[in-house]
C-alpha cells in the first residue's frame, strides 16, 4: 500500500503532467488557429472593413497586382486581372473615409464616355461619383461591391438618359443596404452587364 505521502506525489506528478499536456494543446491549436488566418487574410495588417474587402477580391480576382498589407497600405487589381469584367481597376484602401452612415474603402473604375450634358448630372447623384472627362473613366467609392455596382449602374442609366435623377437615387440607397437577397444581386449583375453591352 502507498502511504499518503507517496499518493500525494503520484496525484502532484499527475496534475502537473496535465497542465503540461492541457497547454501544449492550447498553444498548438492557438499557433494553428494563428496561421490559419494569416493565410486566409494572406498577412494583412488593416482595420477589419477593409481587410475583409481585400481578402474577398483576392479570393476572386487572385492576387493584387499591386499591394501593401501593412497598415494604411492598399491593395490594386487591374489590367488582366479585370479583363472578364467591366473593371478598369479596383483598389481597396486602409482608409475609413466617412461618407454619411458608413465608410469608404473600396474605389471601381470603369471606361465609359459620358456625354457632356449629362457628366453633371451623373457626378450630383452622389458624393461617391467621380469622373475624369479627359480620361473618360468613372470612378465611385464604397464599402462594398455591391454598392459600386448599383452607383455604377445607376450613373450608367443617368448618362443615357434611361432614367431620371429620383430614380437613379433609389437605386443607390437599395444596395447600399445590408440585407440585398442574392436573387437582387444576380438581377442587378444581369441589369449591368446589359448596360455594358449596350453602351459600352
Amino acid at each position: 500500500m502507498w502511504t499518503s505521502k507517496v499518493r500525494r506525489r503520484v496525484a502532484g506528478s499527475i496534475c502537473a503532467g496535465l497542465v503540461v499536456v492541457a497547454l501544449t494543446v492550447y498553444l498548438v491549436s492557438l499557433y494553428t488557429c494563428s496561421k490559419h488566418n494569416d493565410s486566409i487574410d494572406h498577412g494583412i495588417k488593416w482595420k477589419e472593413g477593409p481587410r475583409n474587402a481585400c481578402v474577398k477580391l483576392w479570393s476572386l480576382f487572385g492576387t493584387p497586382l499591386y499591394y501593401d498589407e501593412l497598415q494604411n497600405g492598399y491593395a490594386v487589381w487591374a489590367g488582366d486581372q479585370l479583363s472578364s469584367t467591366y473593371w478598369s481597376s479596383l483598389v481597396v484602401f486602409d482608409d475609413m473615409l466617412k461618407h454619411n452612415d458608413h465608410y469608404d474603402f473600396i474605389s471601381a473604375t470603369i471606361d465609359i464616355d459620358i456625354p457632356s450634358t449629362k457628366v453633371s448630372d451623373v457626378i450630383n447623384l452622389d458624393e461617391s461619383i467621380m469622373y475624369d472627362q479627359l480620361r473618360k473613366k468613372l470612378t465611385v467609392r464604397c464599402n462594398s461591391i455591391m454598392c459600386i455596382m448599383g452607383t455604377v449602374f445607376a450613373a450608367i442609366q443617368i448618362a443615357y438618359d434611361e432614367i431620371n435623377n429620383t430614380d437613379a437615387r433609389g437605386i443607390i440607397k437599395k444596395y447600399k443596404e445590408e440585407d440585398v437577397t442574392s436573387s437582387e444581386y444576380d438581377e442587378l449583375s444581369y441589369n449591368l452587364s446589359t448596360a455594358f453591352d449596350k453602351y459600352l
